[in-house]
């Protein structure tokens, strides 16, 4: 058995006395991060319950304000989020007085703009989550909340890279109806970079 192998499956004796091969896929990166992301970003919901917005709107909102006049299409290819699910949003935003959309001069897409209470409820719920990372900093303690922000900032470049080479080589990238790799077909990140 390989030592990827052997991180993976362990070898049990049955009460029987027979050695079977327990599957510890609970360990694969690809469901660690599903469920580190999954809880955190429960408890990122629940740190912006007193604001009018989600983490997805959050993400938005960042966006907005860090490229004012950015696209619906522009934040697509940053994202991990389709457009459609980026509209909706943007919609909701909208329909709060949060953000505005605007035609600009070259007629081509709709830019987006923050309002003044966007900026404020952007304010709010960053405030929030400043907190609630703080909250995470000081469980991992900061020197492992370092480490740890560092190797998702190479994993993530490595999974957009990997995506990249997929599209290029013309191996499919999706994982089922609406998804893309790197995400599920839950998308609560915000596509905030």
């Amino acid at each position: 058995m390989s030592a990827l192998a052997r991180r993976y499956h362990r070898i049990v004796v049955s009460a029987r006395g027979e050695a079977q091969v327990e599957d510890r896929w609970e360990h694969w990166l690809v469901h660690l991060l599903w469920n580190v992301s999954t809880r955190t970003s429960a408890l990122g919901e629940a740190a912006l319950e007193g604001t009018p917005l989600t983490l997805a709107g959050l993400g938005l909102l960042e966006n907005v304000s860090a490229r004012p006049g950015i696209t619906i299409a522009g934040i697509t290819r940053r994202a991990p989020q389709t457009q459609q699910a980026l509209s909706q949003i943007a919609a909701r935003l909208e329909k709060l007085g949060l953000i505005e959309r605007r035609v600009p001069r070259t007629g081509r897409g709709v830019s987006l703009h923050l309002t003044a209470a966007g900026a404020r409820a952007r304010r709010q719920a960053h405030d929030a989550i400043e907190a609630f990372e703080s909250d995470v900093k000081q469980a991992l303690r900061p020197a492992r909340h370092e480490q740890l922000t560092k190797l998702l900032e190479e994993t993530k470049t490595a999974i957009v890279e990997l995506a990249a080479r997929r599209r290029a080589t013309g191996e499919s990238t999706r994982t089922g109806p609406g998804r893309r790799a790197g995400g599920g077909s839950t998308r609560t990140a915000g596509g905030v970079e």
